[in-house]
């Protein structure tokens, strides 16, 4: 190139690049600018829950050779949860032999067989935990904390909560994942004998008692900073009701209003009932029962109520009525497992720091319905109650229990969720 026509082309490029360096400065100023966008994009962190029932251990189901198996068809979806509860009805002790109801004692082997499945977070606290009085609260403490001490360096700790030493406050777990702190607690509301109440966490059903529990779990929410405050209640219901009443529909609002509590998971009836979402309404109309006029609907669901997820294992279903598969009994063989998935977002360098709680949604919730089935050699076990399922009784032949599980599976599927707008 001659020199004239150098000179030629830096003229030609040096108004271009004084506009540039005009509008936006330094070229490195895109580069830092790009950077600190970047550095504060928006993070989104989930957490998984899956919550069963009840664990029970009627005579057939600890007598059998191999617990193993009760799991085997659910343990992929128990296990792959961050978290999965399970409400284990029954005390544990290795010195003396199993007992069935109506005071449920197994050997530890049992229980362990349910963590081995993937349960890392119990309540302990139910109306069956002083069936054997403080012997049999103290051998399923002594299980409780073996197990948790076992697993606490482990990839997956186990938790418990229902048992106290005698006049403590109610015990309760701080449970950390990452990002993620859980507070949980879990209380009864019902005891076989009121015996030895001071060792659990019982409260009783009466108003004094509730609104007494209510300002307890406000201060344990006060001193306890987290993310997400669930508490598990063993509740003062009528046994195998499908309906829940009025007054304790709107006991489950006061712990989410005035407690604070996020999540509720209750227990005892021993059947499936109807979950809710209690979402957030700026319409007026909208009192704290569901509405038929919808309101403007938040992106996600605030809180979740399970009134009830029936029984994850047992005998109580001993022989299936094949033809009347409506029947109330017929509900204690089937039971949920309610996948719950948590959201929360904030910057890369507010998670990084850990030291703020962010608004958590729930992004999900899926249920998966299980029943108890009977095999030839008289094992209770666990199966996904699906169509699968169904079509491979059939080509084994077991047709009563094809076309059994086909009607429960038709009434199982017709408890859904609703949703509560507040």
């Amino acid at each position: 190139m001659k020199v004239r026509d150098f000179y030629r082309f830096i003229f030609s490029v040096f108004p271009v690049l004084l506009i540039l360096s005009c509008a936006s400065g330094k070229i490195s100023d895109f580069k830092t600018q790009s950077a600190e966008e970047e550095k504060n994009e928006q993070k989104t962190e989930t957490l998984s829950l899956c919550f069963a029932g009840d664990i029970m251990a009627h005579k057939p189901n600890f007598e059998m050779k191999n617990y193993g198996i009760i799991w085997d068809d659910v343990r992929h979806i128990i296990s792959k949860a961050d978290f999965s509860f399970a409400n284990l009805e029954t005390t544990i002790d290795d010195i003396n032999p199993p007992q069935t109801y109506p005071k449920f004692r197994v050997h530890s082997s049992y229980a362990d067989e349910a963590v081995k499945a993937g349960f890392n977070v119990f309540s302990l606290a139910n109306n069956h935990i002083n069936d054997h009085e403080l012997s049999g609260i103290n051998s399923t403490q002594i299980w409780a904390q073996k197990i948790a001490a076992e697993t606490k360096n482990s990839g997956r700790p186990v938790y418990f909560s229902g048992i106290r030493s005698k006049n403590e406050p109610f015990s309760y777990c701080i449970i950390q994942k990452g990002s993620w702190k859980i507070l949980f607690i879990a209380a009864t509301e019902l005891l076989n004998q009121y015996t030895n109440t001071s060792y659990i966490n019982f409260t009783p059903p009466s108003q004094k008692g509730r609104q007494d529990f209510i300002e307890h779990l406000k201060k344990l929410r006060t001193e306890n900073s987290c993310d997400i405050f669930i508490l598990s209640l063993h509740t003062a219901e009528t046994e195998y009701s499908l309906v829940t009443s009025e007054k304790q529909n709107n006991f489950y609002l006061d712990l989410l209003n005035q407690a604070e509590v996020d999540i509720i998971w209750a227990n005892h009836p021993h059947v499936v009932k109807p979950w809710s979402l209690v979402k957030k309404s700026q319409n007026p109309h909208n009192n704290l029962q569901e509405s038929a006029i919808k309101p403007q609907k938040p992106k996600m669901p605030e809180k979740l109520i399970m009134r009830a997820n029936g029984n994850t294992i047992s005998a109580q279903r001993l022989e299936p009525n094949f033809s009347t598969p409506d029947d109330i009994h017929e509900y204690t063989g089937d039971s949920l497992l309610l996948n719950v998935i948590l959201e929360k977002t904030a910057s890369d360098t507010e998670f990084s720091g850990q030291k703020k709680n962010y608004p958590v949604r729930i992004k999900s919730v899926e249920p998966v319905f299980i029943t108890t089935y009977i095999d030839s050699e008289w094992n209770f076990i666990i199966k996904r109650l699906n169509e699968s399922f169904i079509e491979e009784l059939k080509k084994e032949g077991k047709i009563n229990w094809a076309n059994y599980l086909t009607e429960r599976k038709k009434i199982l599927t017709d408890i859904k969720e609703n949703t509560i707008w507040q």
